[in-house]
């Protein structure tokens, strides 16, 4: 017998006698194999997050991985804007997106972000103007004060996030949107809009008012999630994030999470302007210190990068030879200067922080070229439409002389099957892990069968030998004598309830304390200092009689010395978040500690049989005894080990400002890092106050009941036998059948 409900067929016939069990054991059954099923189906699925900018082929690249190069996914179906879209399949006929807009309190957030860019571009304007009326009276010329000039000018005071943030206001206001009607309904409901259509290609129609440029519900979406009944993407799920970094961080926190929960991580540029080192340290910024399990790094459009460096390839080489030795250049150099690059970046960080986790993934990458549309080509020769016929006319044109003569050298050249087999090296791993998971909870459930099965055979053994070896009669002076002893040592019963109510009590305090000293350890901002030096006109006024004005000597250079802070919101958010995380599992862990019932049950244990050893000629059967105390145990109602789900994304980005902050920006982050720990601190300590209080509280009352219930169970069982011994004979004959076919599954397992 292998399963749990082979096993629970079998027992069937003791279903009459032992049916509290057998539920019992159907309940473990039930649960264990919701367990697997869940496990078996995370093990079929394998998510992807795809990071990358504007127009760096992440559509190209999806629909090559993905569809052989069909474009299912336009590149439309990718967000335009910079909502976080997520990709999964549908079994259901047609397509559909659902539209999740911000909170009413994000909202706000951004219109006070907007508030502020205008009082700092109004300030930072009238300073320019000064500036120039100086410059004209020195005979320079007036320069015009454009908004790129005052935003230049206002560099650390306007943050991308202020910029963004009055964009989206703007548009908002152009368009003459009544936002509240939305933002209200997100709280409530969520997905505030679904879309259907027929294909994805009228899907993306439908939703260019959502998620396009000029769209007019784009300023307030905050992701999507995109539905395709397309059986080739049945088992993945793409996270599709819209840059390398986003300027509200209410979207960026939410990509953070995605990159953490997904099983890879791929990160796409092109391959002629690879990652530059903004770009780098921004992908740095928005990685979770743990979680990426995998990283997976191309460049895409690699045939553009070949092309513009065929000519440093020797013009005497065979035509061929000049294509793989070009293709080979181009993944050196990319390769060379990404490593330069990135160890540069990561040994910086180390030194300002002491973090290297969060670079790991990022230094250990190995770059993989890749071409999609010389894939798509491979996949369709034959078939292709005119723009497709002139595409590949391009590609016979990278070295003179060379021409692609079939699929196959197009489909090795695209190297999309090298990021195919890395992706296939996730999936195997991830099942490997989900197999192991699944060996191990099965071994588990077999440990709790193989456990049920001895207490049953165990109590059958009990049950047979006290009706061999006792009458009616000694049954019932064996109750009464246990039933006295009982009652009298019913302090000593209560005061293993309260030991182990002190436990739980001791082992919550230590928890809370460990998170309290826990708190400290995840609010090490990481601040970065640099020194610049500025030459600025410093006007030493005219002098005695205007003669500085006549001899020129009125305005001399000097130089200032300018030490900037800089502190990045991400960083901060990661390190609340991680420190939500890390909570989390140690109280879910404590709680499971202090409402384990086997300990309780070998205490009790320990108790109660000291208490009937003491009656002269009644020894307790122990086997019998065993059973009665986890028969009473179990029905001891103490609260779940449920925590609740304490996700506390939106009580952070709603506290902290996005993008990187300067000087006094940074002080105050750091400020309202510490005051977003202590706020979880506080939610934290009354939730395990709350649930600590439900566990004591369920221990004292089953302690004052405990003893009465132990009574009654003695007492219903010695009216059975007392019930069988009446007909002894067939009732023996039952319960050794019943022996023998426990015995035999015991064997089969």
């Amino acid at each position: 017998m292998n399963t749990g409900k082979e096993i629970l067929q079998a027992l069937k016939p003791l279903e009459d006698n032992f049916k509290a069990q057998l539920d019992a054991l159907a309940a473990k059954v039930e649960g264990n194999e919701k367990a697997v099923r869940k496990l078996e189906a995370e093990g079929r699925n394998l998510s992807i997050s795809i990071v990358g900018a504007v127009k760096s082929g992440k559509s190209s690249l999806l629909n090559a991985l993905l569809f052989n190069g069909e474009s299912v996914l336009p590149k439309a179906a990718t967000p335009m804007t910079a909502a976080l879209t997520y990709i999964r399949y549908t079994p259901e006929k047609n397509c559909r997106a659902e539209i999740e807009f911000f909170t009413a309190k994000e909202w706000e957030k951004m219109e006070s972000f907007a508030r502020e860019y205008e009082r700092i571009y109004v300030e930072s304007e009238a300073k320019l103007r000064q500036e120039d009326e100086l410059a004209e009276r020195r005979g320079e010329r007036r320069r015009e004060v454009t908004r790129d000039r005052v935003i230049r000018h206002s560099r650390g005071r306007l943050t991308e996030e202020y910029v963004s943030a009055k964009e989206l206001v703007d548009s908002v206001r152009n368009s003459r949107l009544d936002v509240s009607r939305y933002l209200k309904n997100s709280e409530a409901n969520g997905a505030s809009e679904v879309i259907s259509a027929a294909t994805p290609g009228e899907l993306v129609d439908r939703m260019r008012d959502y998620v396009g440029a000029d769209g007019r519900f784009t300023p307030i979406v905050c992701s999507t999630t995109i539905y395709l009944n397309d059986k080739r993407l049945e088992g993945f799920e793409i996270v599709d994030t819209p840059g390398t970094n986003d300027p509200v961080i209410f979207r960026g926190a939410r990509t953070s999470q995605s990159l953490g929960s997904t099983d890879a991580v791929m990160a796409v540029s092109t391959a002629s302007q690879f990652f530059q080192q903004s770009d780098l340290e921004l992908l740095s910024e928005i990685l979770p210190r743990k979680g990426v399990k995998n990283f997976v790094l191309v460049a895409s459009q690699y045939d553009r990068a070949v092309s513009e460096m065929e000519d440093e390839i020797d013009d005497d080489l065979p035509p061929q030879e000049r294509l793989i030795q070009t293709a080979l250049a181009v993944e050196e150099k990319l390769s060379e200067n990404y490593r330069k690059r990135i160890t540069e970046i990561a040994n910086a960080a180390a030194k300002g922080d002491g973090d290297g986790e969060r670079w790991e993934k990022l230094v250990s990458a190995e770059p993989t070229c890749v071409s999609a549309l010389a894939y798509s080509l491979a996949c369709r020769w034959g078939h292709w439409t005119q723009a497709e016929k002139d595409e590949f006319e391009k590609f016979n044109e990278l070295i003179e002389g060379f021409a692609f003569r079939d699929a196959e050298m197009l489909r090795q050249f695209s190297k999309i099957g090298q990021v195919k087999e890395q992706l296939d090296a996730v999936m195997a791993r991830k099942r490997e892990i989900v197999a192991e998971s699944v060996a191990a909870k099965e071994a588990g459930f077999r440990k709790d069968v193989a456990d049920f099965l001895r207490e049953l055979q165990e109590r059958l053994e009990g049950r047979i030998n006290t009706l061999e070896t006792n009458d009616v009669a000694s049954l019932r002076k064996k109750l009464k004598d246990q039933t006295r002893a009982l009652k009298a040592g019913e302090e000593n019963i209560k005061s293993v309830f309260e030991d182990f109510r002190y436990d739980a009590h001791k082992i919550f305090f230590e928890t809370l304390s460990a998170m309290r000293q826990a708190k400290n350890g995840h609010a090490q901002l990481n601040v970065r200092t640099e020194v610049q030096t500025h030459e600025y006109t410093h006007d030493r006024g005219c002098g005695f009689l205007g003669w500085r004005s006549l001899t020129g000597t009125r305005y001399e250079t000097r130089t200032r010395t300018v030490r900037t802070r800089y502190a990045n919101t991400y960083d901060a958010v990661n390190q609340v978040e991680a420190y939500v995380e890390e909570a989390r599992k140690e109280l879910e862990e404590t709680i499971m500690r202090v409402t384990d019932r086997k300990v309780l049950r070998r205490k009790l244990s320990e108790t109660v049989l000291e208490l009937l050893q003491g009656i002269a000629g009644s020894e307790p059967d122990l086997a019998l005894l065993k059973a009665q105390l986890q028969s009473v145990v179990g029905k001891i109602d103490i609260p779940d080990v449920d925590f609740g789900n304490l996700d506390y994304t939106r009580m952070i980005t709603e506290a902290f400002e996005g993008g990187e902050v300067t000087n006094e920006k940074v002080d105050k982050l750091q400020s309202l890092q510490r005051d977003a720990l202590q706020r979880v601190l506080v939610d934290l300590e009354k939730k395990v106050a709350q649930k600590s209080k439900e566990i004591e509280t369920s221990i004292v009352v089953a302690g004052a009941s405990f003893a009465k219930q132990l009574i009654a169970e003695l007492s219903g069982d010695t009216d059975r036998d007392v019930e069988e011994l009446k007909d002894k004979e067939n009732a023996l004959k039952r319960l050794k059948g019943h022996l023998q076919l426990v015995r035999q599954i015991v064997q089969e397992i």
